[in-house]
């Protein structure tokens, strides 16, 4: 017999055979009771991310103007990166309040 045979052979039977019902049963490998409270602990996870680099960030951008010794191009991306961080914090604020917001106007 050939292997094109046995492979045939083999899928039409693996397809045929019907499952047991132990092998039916998936668990669930993330321990969330539902997609709201998966979609939650994934924005907490990256809220708590942003908070925390936030600060360490501000701080990389003051660095940058200290070091720039008065060179305007320096000083202006230490500043950038204090202003996009401090929009970046707002945009994380404002997605937190709109899932709170969302969440209480769908009932989850």
């Amino acid at each position: 017999m050939s292997l094109r045979k046995k492979t045939f052979i083999f899928i039409t039977a693996f397809l045929l055979v019907p499952p047991s019902a132990s092998a039916l049963q998936l668990q669930n490998p993330l321990g969330y009771e539902s997609f709201s409270d998966l979609i939650l602990k994934i924005a907490n996870f990256i809220f708590t991310i942003a908070l925390a680099l936030a600060p360490l960030l501000i701080v990389v951008g003051g660095i940058y103007i200290i070091a720039a010794q008065g060179d305007p191009a320096k000083i202006q991306n230490g500043k950038n990166i204090i202003l996009y961080t401090l929009i970046g914090l707002l945009v994380i604020f404002l997605s937190r309040g709109l899932i709170s917001l969302l969440r209480t106007a769908i009932g989850f």
